[in-house]
């Protein structure tokens, strides 16, 4: 929130558009499955799904709180000082240090069979990286001040449909 604040501060007036990259992870089905609660939640999922109702345990403290700097992004926005757009992430992949190491590992150990939850029929939902420039270019052009888009690729595959993808891709 503070990084927000000092953005409105700098270049209140200033802009004619300003996006804010956050992520998926601030909606309460990405608290839910870190609980492993079940969650009721519909799929896609809207732009205006609930949202979590603690901070997100891995970055736990104020200096990382996406759902308070997407809070300040909107009244930044709702006090005309930053005509902020947010854009949330989902998991991103491409080239670089990858997800898809979990998997990869294991074929390199030689396993035959690689475990994976709730049978492989969960989904995370992933974005290809130049897709996700692609949303942020979007939101910069045409995003509407005040305005949240989720942004990931219109295709999405299961845990096992990936797991299934990377084995045959190297061969297992």
């Amino acid at each position: 929130p503070a990084d927000i604040e000092h953005c409105a501060e700098a270049f209140s007036g200033m802009l004619d558009r300003f996006v804010m990259i956050s992520s998926a992870d601030v909606y309460a089905a990405f608290e839910a499955l870190e609980k492993r609660m079940p969650g009721l939640q519909p799929m896609p999922m809207g732009e205006d799904a609930p949202l979590r109702t603690g901070p997100y345990p891995e970055h736990d403290g104020p200096d990382y709180d996406k759902i308070g700097a997407e809070l300040a992004a909107i009244r930044a926005w709702q006090a005309r000082r930053l005509p902020a757009t947010i854009v949330r992430y989902p998991g991103v992949y491409g080239p670089g240090p990858v997800r898809e190491w979990y998997w990869v590992k294991r074929v390199r150990d030689g396993r035959r069979h690689i475990a994976v939850p709730d049978g492989g029929l969960s989904f995370f939902h992933r974005g290809f990286f130049l897709n996700l420039a692609h949303a942020v270019t979007l939101a910069l052009e045409l995003g509407k001040p005040g305005r949240v888009y989720n942004a990931g690729d219109d295709v999405q595959f299961n845990v096992r449909q990936i797991t299934e993808m990377i084995g045959a891709a190297l061969s297992h």
